[in-house]
């Protein structure tokens, strides 16, 4: 795997960073809190009168994959994104789901189950924003990130990784001020090198992440996706799935 360019913040990214980092433990003490989502972590989403081999999908990751700020893991990320492949391959999916409310790259890959049993097909990663807000180094997430994509593949190396675009922190409704200009900044950068470490792997892609318009876009600690985020998305990503899968060129770039 090629190793991306450095990435070379503005100069005032680092004129904003003391507030920045001042605005941060501030919102960690008084931000809201969400809990992980309810339900079932597998399951099978079944097609009437469908004799196709089921598809196999597995997601991991960050709160996006547990489900936080959303009630019932049925209409979070994961499920949804099931639930919108089975419906536009026709294919019954056979799911399961792995994620943790600020888990970074390296955890992950630590916390990842053996994949040789269920040999995926499909690996839904989410994956960035926890590295991001830690104020990692854009090497050391280099490092995580390249250490995660080369394990499922050697787990699974027959499964499709596509990843999560880290999202554009800037349009977070609970950031604010120099904290949402500087993370703003760090999403944009940890975005780019996941594309371009992504870009020259066959059996990985890097879907990037847009964010609705709506005012019901984000759950109510305006940090999380909704659960309409959730199901948009998850129609556009069996889409850009589906058109992939026969043949069309589908280089996704951010």
């Amino acid at each position: 795997m090629s190793t991306p360019k450095e990435y070379v913040f503005t100069p005032g990214y680092y004129l904003r960073l003391p507030a920045a980092l001042c605005s941060g433990l501030w919102l960690k003490w008084r931000a809201p809190r969400f809990g992980e989502a309810s339900g079932a972590r597998a399951g099978r989403i079944d097609l009437e009168n469908n004799a196709s081999a089921p598809l196999r999908f597995l997601a991991l990751g960050d709160s996006v994959i547990a489900g936080v700020g959303i009630r019932d893991l049925r209409d979070a990320m994961a499920v949804q994104c099931a639930q919108a492949l089975a419906k536009r391959l026709q294919r019954t999916v056979h799911w399961q789901l792995q994620g943790e409310n600020g888990a970074r790259a390296a955890q992950i890959r630590q916390s990842c189950p053996d994949l040789r049993e269920f040999a995926p097909e499909i690996i839904l990663i989410s994956v960035g924003v926890n590295n991001v807000t830690s104020m990692q180094s854009p090497a050391r997430w280099q490092a995580e990130l390249g250490a995660l994509i080369q394990h499922l593949h050697q787990q699974a190396p027959k499964a499709r990784q596509i990843y999560l675009g880290v999202p554009p922190m800037a349009q977070f409704p609970l950031l604010s001020g120099a904290l949402q200009r500087v993370m703003g900044e760090r999403a944009t950068c940890f975005d780019t090198l996941m594309r371009q470490m992504l870009l020259a792997l066959p059996y990985a892609m890097h879907v990037p992440v847009t964010l609705p318009p709506e005012e019901n876009g984000f759950a109510d600690d305006g940090y999380h996706p909704s659960s309409q985020s959730c199901r948009i998305f998850a129609g556009q990503l069996a889409e850009t799935f589906a058109c992939h899968r026969i043949g069309r060129d589908l280089e996704i770039k951010a």
